[in-house]
Parts: C-alpha cells; sequence; structure tokens
C-alpha cells in the first residue's frame, strides 16, 4: 500500500501538508476568553474526552444559552423536512444526539493528533491510516454507521472508508468533500472518494483502492484522462463516472443547530485549535472553494440527515 501511495505523490503539493501546528501557548483569541468561560470550555471538553454526557451537556448549556441563539434557518428546515427529518429539532436545546456528535468530533481530533505525531507527512499519515485500518465490505447489520463506528468495526464500504478519510482531515483543518462518481448517462454511483483542500493545497483521494493523488482536485481529475487512469488504472467504469462526480459537504445534523453553531463559536474563541471541529454552518462550509464547483454539482450531503433519523427512530 505504501509503494502505491509513494508512486503517486507530488511532493511539491504536498510541502507543509494539511496539518494545524498545535499551538504551544494561548493565542491572542484565547488570551482574551474570560477566565470563567475558559475554565467551563476546558471542563466542557475534559467531559467529552471522559465520557460524561450530563456534565457536557450541563456546561454547553451554560457556554451557548439559549437567550443568544438565532433563529434557526428556514432554508435548513427546509431541507430536514425535505429529508425525513423533524426540523423541530434545529430549535431544540442540547441532548444526547448533540453529546453523540461532540464525542465522534473528539474522538476523530485526538486520533488525528495521533496518527500524525512524529510524522512529517501528516497527508501521508492519515491516508496511511485510513487505508490500512479499514476493509470491505459493511460488517453485518451495522446499524447507524458513523464513522466513528466505521473505525471501531475496522469495516466498511467505499463510502464508508471515504467518510472516515474526510472526518480525520477535517478535524486538522481541512475543506473535505465526500464525492460520487456517476455514470454520465444514469447517473448511479458506482464509486465514493474522497477531496482535501487545505491552504490552496488539494489531494484527491480514494482509500478503498488505497491510491491518491496529492495536488489534484476532483475537478482536475474529471478534465484529465491520464489522471483518471493513474487513479484506477484497471477500472474505466470509474475513469468515466468521475466526469460526472456530485461533491458533497459532509455536515452532520447536529451542525445545522444553531445551539451548536453558537457553541463551536464559544469553544474555538477560548480553546483555539483544542476544540474538536463540529457546529460549523453547513452553508459557509459549503461555499469554501467555490472555484471547485466550475463544472462540479457541489450540494449538501443529505445522507448525515436520514442516517441520524434513521438512528432517532429504530436505533
Amino acid at each position: 500500500m505504501t509503494a502505491r501511495f509513494l508512486s503517486m505523490l507530488i511532493a511539491a503539493a504536498l510541502a507543509g501538508g494539511c496539518a494545524v501546528p498545535p499551538g504551544a501557548g494561548p493565542t491572542p483569541v484565547e488570551a482574551a476568553c474570560p477566565a470563567e468561560t475558559a475554565g467551563d470550555a476546558t471542563r466542557w471538553l475534559a467531559a467529552v474526552e471522559t465520557g460524561q454526557e450530563a456534565e457536557a451537556l450541563r456546561l454547553a448549556a451554560i457556554l451557548a444559552p439559549a437567550s443568544r441563539m438565532r433563529p434557526a434557518d428556514p432554508a435548513y428546515a427546509a431541507f430536514f423536512t425535505a429529508e425525513g427529518m423533524d426540523p423541530a429539532f434545529l430549535a431544540a436545546g442540547f441532548g444526547h444526539w448533540d453529546y453523540q456528535a461532540w464525542s465522534h468530533a473528539a474522538f476523530f481530533a485526538g486520533l488525528a493528533r495521533d496518527t500524525v505525531a512524529g510524522r512529517a507527512d501528516a497527508d501521508r499519515a492519515l491516508f496511511e491510516a485510513v487505508a490500512a485500518h479499514l476493509t470491505d465490505p459493511d460488517p453485518p447489520n451495522p446499524g447507524a454507521f458513523w464513522p466513528f463506528r466505521i473505525w471501531q468495526a475496522g469495516r466498511g464500504f467505499c463510502d464508508r472508508q471515504a467518510w472516515v478519510l474526510a472526518e480525520l482531515f477535517y478535524q486538522r483543518g481541512a475543506d473535505v468533500k465526500i464525492v460520487y462518481l456517476r455514470d454520465p448517462v444514469t447517473l448511479e454511483s458506482p464509486h465514493t472518494i474522497t477531496q482535501v483542500r487545505h491552504e490552496g493545497r488539494a489531494m484527491t483521494a480514494d482509500p478503498l483502492s488505497e491510491i491518491a493523488l496529492p495536488g489534484v482536485t476532483v475537478a482536475q481529475v474529471a478534465r484529465d484522462p491520464e489522471l483518471a487512469r493513474r487513479l484506477w488504472p484497471d477500472n474505466r467504469s470509474w475513469q468515466s463516472a468521475i466526469t460526472a462526480a456530485a461533491l458533497w459537504v459532509p455536515a452532520y445534523p447536529q451542525d445545522y443547530a444553531p445551539r451548536n453553531q453558537l457553541l463551536q463559536e464559544r469553544l474555538r474563541a477560548c480553546l483555539g485549535t483544542r476544540a474538536p471541529r463540529f457546529g460549523e454552518d453547513p452553508a459557509a462550509r459549503l461555499q469554501a472553494w467555490p472555484a471547485e464547483r466550475e463544472g462540479m454539482p457541489t450540494a449538501l450531503w443529505f445522507y448525515p440527515l436520514r442516517l441520524l433519523n434513521w438512528e432517532m427512530l429504530y436505533g
């Protein structure tokens, strides 16, 4: 696997990697954070990392009080309704499903940090970790198969592996997209991959195939048959399907809720990059790197909403 990845490596494009370097001390924003708020934020993070759900929920309500929350975006309510999820979730108070999202984010933040520790090439370290840890196919009866559970199971189809890779890179500060390859005629998807962007650098990655193209976006692959052949030398259908690919922002349902957006803002102000990433406005994530949408459909991903709705009803 390592040899295949290295054979695709474009060293110049990877200079500096995609990692967000941890700060040695408080940033100016953190220094301006009131001591009491900073203490609550630190205690919130400790509660999430040690599995203290009730305490994490209590502290979240202090850090992000209902009185300070803006109304839910009507467009998000319509999106929830269209995907079969009750839009009342957007205006509810903090609860178990929020804690679940926090704990999953904290897990991947820690896993990403541990994976890249001591590695000169953070991008390669994250890619290799996913390609080595996850195998195809899904386990039997996986239930609500979130990236956290996919990692725990060590198994998953291509779309599962792509999502796990996206979560790891996201926690390192990257913009990530789930990419459905689509047959140009039927628009049915035979395969799923990941696109990563950070500080002007890009990578198109297929963990199932254990191949990545650093320095290359999905749009570039779609326009260049030679790049497509480098990704999948023996699969012409995938080479063709990337020309009609669709890109999705893998935001969790909890991210659409104003309570989590406010909580993330408060945590980021007090903890800086020590705060796991969640609750970032999906619309803002959709607008990131707008140039990539030239000829490439890009939208908010429907699947996480359907998955949480299923888990809330049957999980």
